[in-house]
C-alpha cells in the first residue's frame, strides 16, 4: 500500500513526460513548450497533494520547509509572469528541471513527517 506522499511523489516524476510531450522545438539544450498542459498538470498534482503538506502551505508555513521553495521554483518555471509565459510558452532546460525534482523528491516526505509532527503536538 503506497502513502499519499508517495503518490504523490510518482505524479510529480511524470512532469518530465508531460514536457517532452508538450515540446514546440529544441532551442539549444533548452525546449520551448506549450507551458499550459503542465501547468494544468501541476494544478491537479497540487489538489492531491498530502494534507499535512496542504495545509503547511495554505498556513504561510513554506519558508521554513525547503519543499516548498522548490515547489515554488517549479511553478516559476511554468507558471511565472515572463513574456513567454504570458504567450502560455516555457523555455525549460530538461537538466535543470530533473535536479529540481529530485530536490523536491527527496526532501517532501522529510517535510511531511516534520509537517505531521508540528500538528500531532498543539
Amino acid at each position: 500500500m503506497t502513502t499519499k506522499v508517495e503518490e504523490f511523489i510518482t505524479k510529480i516524476r511524470h512532469i518530465p513526460d508531460r514536457v517532452i510531450r508538450a515540446k514546440i522545438c529544441c532551442i539549444g539544450k533548452n525546449l520551448l513548450i506549450k507551458a499550459d498542459d503542465v501547468a494544468d498538470y501541476l494544478a491537479l498534482i497540487y489538489k492531491d497533494m498530502p494534507e499535512a503538506l496542504r495545509y503547511a502551505r495554505k498556513r504561510g508555513m513554506k519558508a521554513s520547509f525547503p519543499s516548498f521553495q522548490y515547489l515554488e521554483q517549479l511553478d516559476k518555471l511554468f507558471i511565472n509572469k515572463t513574456f513567454l509565459n504570458s504567450l502560455g510558452l516555457s523555455l525549460i532546460n530538461m537538466k535543470e528541471l530533473d535536479i529540481l525534482l529530485n530536490q523536491i523528491c527527496q526532501t517532501i516526505a522529510d517535510d511531511e513527517r516534520k509537517i505531521n509532527t508540528i500538528l500531532e503536538n498543539r
